[in-house]
């Protein structure tokens, strides 16, 4: 059951926690905003995609990138692992979002490896609004009810520490910038 107000809370944690939220878009203008999310980003350096998030091959991001001269680096690739210290945003799908806390579940998998969510300085999530849950509880029921991810990531925002004389820094241990791309619908 997903209503406006799931996406509305989603929205209002999302930036709460520093996540800056776009959309609800159709899948065109998902793709379209994503391809100018990452020519704004990447200037010029590797994008680092999950090609294999469900969003993300549906809205055909790939080859949206690709067809704007976007430098893509998929899991596939051929050094990969040499290229993606160099890749200055990832791209992810998310299989839930979690209205209540603001967090992102992505999970991980052949051609959708967390290094993609974790190691670019800018992260972009799709979510898709009918994979909004309102609670934390349902989230780990949905996931308790399926096959098992060789791993699950739940994003809460940007990466944070205070352990240095209790300032908060960002990206250290992961991205400094989470962006969300609410998808209405993958057809539309």
């Amino acid at each position: 059951m997903v209503t406006g107000t799931l996406v509305d809370g989603l929205r209002t944690a999302l930036t709460a926690n520093r996540v800056e939220v776009h959309g609800p878009f159709g899948s065109v203008e998902a793709r379209e905003h994503v391809v100018g999310r990452a020519l704004v980003h990447a200037s010029g350096a590797p994008v680092a995609v999950s090609p294999a998030d469900e969003l993300v091959g549906a809205l055909g991001i790939v080859d949206g990138l690709r067809a704007a001269g976007v430098d893509v680096v998929i899991p596939d690739d051929d050094g990969w692992r040499d290229r993606l210290p160099d890749a200055r945003l990832g791209i992810t799908g998310s299989v839930l979002a979690v209205a209540e806390t603001g967090s992102l579940v992505l999970a991980a998998g052949p051609g959708s490896p967390r290094a993609v969510s974790l190691l670019p300085p800018v992260h972009v999530c799709l979510v898709s609004v009918a994979d909004v849950v309102a609670t934390f509880a349902d989230a780990v029921a949905w996931v308790a009810g399926g096959p098992l991810p060789s791993a699950l990531t739940w994003i809460g925002g940007p990466s944070r520490t205070g352990a240095l004389e209790m300032i908060q820094t960002l990206g250290v241990h992961g991205p400094a910038a989470v962006e969300v791309v609410l998808v209405a619908s993958a057809s539309t």
